[in-house]
């Protein structure tokens, strides 16, 4: 019977002790290079991401998404490359995120995207809070947890307890910021009468002190 050798395992056999010190060699590297190797949590990821920011004061959401939003998605849809458009439309606010294919070049993807922005301008309201504003998506500054906020409780006491949990999740070790959105600032409006401030002799800077101290509910005039 004819046997047939097969060479390279007859030397691994033959120099098993060096085939041995060579593995384990090998094992070490691999190891070293692995513990070396540079690694990040959050790798800067380079996508052509843009949020085109627009602030219409006191415009309810029906009007920035009517007269904003819409105008400058039309626009938007012409560029070529867009992968998608989403938009949010709330209060004073208009938000359009617009993302690119991954072989899009961010420079030129930027670059439409604001003459796009600027076609837009002329159908907009003239009387805009804040021009759109073209801004770079950054993955780095995007919330890792969003909490929804709701129950059968009036604004004041839903921001209450959105204040409250966000100073318990602020406390917690490597939070940086735990930010409210949507919520009402409560704020106490001060209408006077031009006519019986001068007549009582009372300035501006009066009114402004009471409330500074805190120790005036009210001020006493005379008809």
């Amino acid at each position: 019977m004819d046997f047939k050798e097969f060479k390279i395992s007859s030397l691994s056999i033959n120099n098993r002790t060096t085939v041995y010190l060579l593995t384990v060699l090998v094992t070490m590297i691999g190891v070293y290079s692995y513990l070396i190797l540079p690694k990040e949590s959050f790798p800067e990821v380079e996508i052509p991401i843009f949020n085109v920011v627009t602030i219409y004061a006191g415009a309810s959401p029906a009007d920035v998404e009517n007269v904003i939003t819409r105008p400058i998605e039309q626009e938007l849809k012409g560029i070529d490359g867009i992968d998608q458009i989403t938009s949010v439309s709330k209060q004073a606010t208009s938000i359009i995120t617009v993302e690119f294919l991954t072989s899009k070049d961010k420079l030129v993807a930027q670059q439409e995207v604001n003459d796009a922005v600027e076609a837009a301008r002329s159908e907009l309201p003239t009387q805009l809070t804040e021009e759109p504003q073209v801004n770079d998506f950054n993955l780095a500054d995007q919330p890792i947890l969003n909490i929804n906020l709701s129950g059968n409780f009036d604004l004041v006491e839903l921001k209450a307890f959105a204040d409250e949990i966000q100073d318990e999740i602020e406390s917690l070790t490597d939070v940086n910021e735990a930010e409210i959105i949507g919520a009402l600032e409560r704020e106490i409006q001060v209408n006077v009468d031009l006519t019986k401030m001068q007549a009582s002799g009372i300035a501006f800077r009066d009114i402004r002190e009471a409330v500074r101290n805190k120790n005036m509910t009210s001020i006493c005039r005379s008809d």
